[in-house]
């Protein structure tokens, strides 16, 4: 028997807001994203400091979700997933979606 474990990792995207179509904008961390991740928590963290001492403060669970990355826009064309470090327009289709 086969058997294929799946190990779980934590991606963190910092979305910046939501545009009119409904589009996720946001930066992407130290990880690429592939087209069909779910995320399944979404928490709010605060920014303090000037720049480059920047920090970055918890402030905990927001909300646990199950959205599914769908699709990927970067500089005008659509990608297979979010490249590490890069900003992109994200498609989270889901019912009752709102921001």
């Amino acid at each position: 028997m086969d058997l294929k474990i799946k190990q779980m990792t934590t991606v963190d995207f910092l979305v910046d807001s939501v545009d009119d179509t409904g589009f996720v904008i946001g930066k992407n961390g130290d990880s690429a994203v592939p087209v069909g991740t779910v995320f399944n928590l979404i928490s709010k963290i605060r920014i303090d400091g000037d720049t480059p001492d920047l920090k970055t403060i918890d402030l905990g669970k927001f909300a646990e979700v199950a959205l599914i990355l769908k699709e990927v826009e970067c500089f005008r064309r659509s990608l297979a997933g979010i490249p590490h470090g890069y900003s992109a327009d994200c498609g989270f289709p889901a019912p009752g979606w709102t921001c």
